[in-house]
């Protein structure tokens, strides 16, 4: 932990917390979804102590079977083998999502195995311990069963042929209005592509994919693990005033970083009871390359000193979901102003946990996020999609400006009335329950597999 006047750095667990992404990322070199060559296809423990952290009874809780018994090398109480290949030692959106199919798959009890892209043996990047000996139970080859379907979990730039499997679907996501180059072509050669939105839909069908062979199969949240919890506490070592903003997101242009911070700094003084708290992952260059940003742009773009500023924690760990969960719990608010989102699982999560959601009015996440359940920025206008994340794929493409004067009269609304900000968490609450829950979102992807099993 490190405290400069008003801003505080957590770091996590020392070194491990600084070379745990090496390999595990969708989007470092090596394991680029950006191929080269015209196309893709080749010839733990419990959160932090403290009352508040033992389970409650939630009314508002979606029922749902047990975990299930252990894992075992062999489930087939259902037909046809399923294999899911994807991202599975980190900790991106893709990893999480795959993290809850195949759990929920096999609670249901689906054959089912794994086959992940990028780092395959370091399990030590799962951060909880009963995840982590389901996935090594699903490592495990399971003879005597045919190939039913391959789905693979990741950016079409990933996509593989599956000679051996009767049925080949790609789960993946845009964030721009538009598609790379490739990746129509790529998803052309899958029988079908699943996507998490709306939004994803439609700008794949708009570059001439078969909208029958397009079909929006969603992945939730558990709503029993991300849920409010009357008194949490924030991870140890953090300092915090008593109104806290929370920002879930990776140190990328696209999440909006800049106009988050931006608009916190110009709309709250340094003697407001009010905390900006970011959560995000190392970057390639260290815990120390989102320190000289976030301190570079505060003093040279917003021209600010750090003593005048309201307080801000930058958090960068690797966490379990029961710790992202006590995180979410432990705050009053939450604020991303993203440029564009496939779905936006931050906001799902926020939402579970019945915290008042600022989120951009444009992308995925429109779904589930409505004016009477969350607060939506407005967007100025669509705009080139910046290349400082990604390389030149997104040239051409555009993502959304969100309103900065909009942002600071959202997030000084819900500091200034918090009893009806928190009266709309819970309405975004019950609304994630009844339809975002993943047991409700893992029967319907089970509904689309079972389409393809003999």
């Amino acid at each position: 932990m490190v405290v400069t006047r008003r801003i505080q750095f957590i770091d996590g667990r020392g070194s491990r917390r600084r070379g745990w992404l090496a390999g595990s990322s969708p989007w470092l070199a090596g394991s680029s979804p950006w191929p080269a060559g015209p196309s893709p296809w080749p010839a733990g423990p419990s959160p932090w102590p403290g009352p508040s952290q033992s389970p409650q009874p939630d009314p508002a809780a979606s029922p749902r079977p047990g975990p299930g018994p252990p894992p075992t090398a062999d489930r087939r109480t259902r037909p046809g083998l399923i294999r899911y290949r994807g991202f599975f030692f980190g900790a991106t959106g893709y990893h999480t999502e795959a993290w809850a199919v195949v759990r929920h798959l096999h609670r249901l009890g689906y054959s089912l195995r794994i086959l992940p892209v990028g780092e395959r043996s370091d399990l030590s990047r799962v951060p909880d311990p009963r995840l982590r000996e389901l996935l090594k139970a699903l490592l495990a080859p399971l003879p005597g069963e045919r190939l039913a379907v391959e789905v693979q979990h990741v950016p079409p730039g990933f996509f593989r042929p599956s000679p051996d499997a009767r049925a080949l679907v790609g789960r993946t996501m845009v964030e721009t209005d538009g598609l790379p180059a490739g990746w129509a072509e790529a998803c052309r050669r899958l029988d079908e592509t699943w996507v998490p939105s709306s939004f994803c839909a439609a700008v794949f069908t708009a570059a001439g994919l078969d909208p029958g062979r397009v079909r929006v199969v969603p992945i939730g949240v558990d709503t029993n693990t991300f849920r409010p919890r009357p008194g949490a506490r924030l991870p140890p070592g953090v300092r915090a005033r008593p109104f806290k903003f929370l920002s879930v997101l990776t140190w990328q242009e696209r999440k909006g970083w800049d106009l988050l911070v931006r608009a916190y700094l110009e709309e709250f003084g340094p003697r407001e009871e009010v905390t900006l708290i970011l959560k995000t992952q190392p970057l390639l260059g260290g815990t120390e390359e989102a320190r000289r940003r976030l301190c570079r742009f505060i003093g040279e773009e917003l021209g600010l000193a750090v003593s005048d500023i309201p307080p801000i924690v930058l958090i960068q760990a690797l966490m379990s979901e029961a710790e992202m969960a006590a995180l979410y719990a432990a705050c009053d608010a939450f604020v991303l102003p993203s440029r564009g989102e496939g779905l936006g699982r931050p906001y799902l999560e926020a939402m579970a946990t019945g915290l008042p959601t600022i989120g951009t009015g444009w992308g995925g996440n429109l779904d589930f996020m409505r004016p009477d359940n969350s607060y939506l920025i407005e967007v100025e206008e669509l705009v080139p999609a910046g290349a400082s994340d990604r390389p030149d794929p997104y040239r051409g493409l555009r993502w959304a400006r969100p309103s900065l004067a909009h942002l600071r009269r959202l997030m000084r609304a819900v500091y200034s009335d918090p009893e009806a900000a928190r009266e709309r968490g819970g309405r975004a609450r019950a609304d994630v329950v009844a339809a975002w829950d993943v047991a409700v979102t893992g029967d319907r992807l089970a509904a689309e597999l079972g389409r393809f099993l003999g």
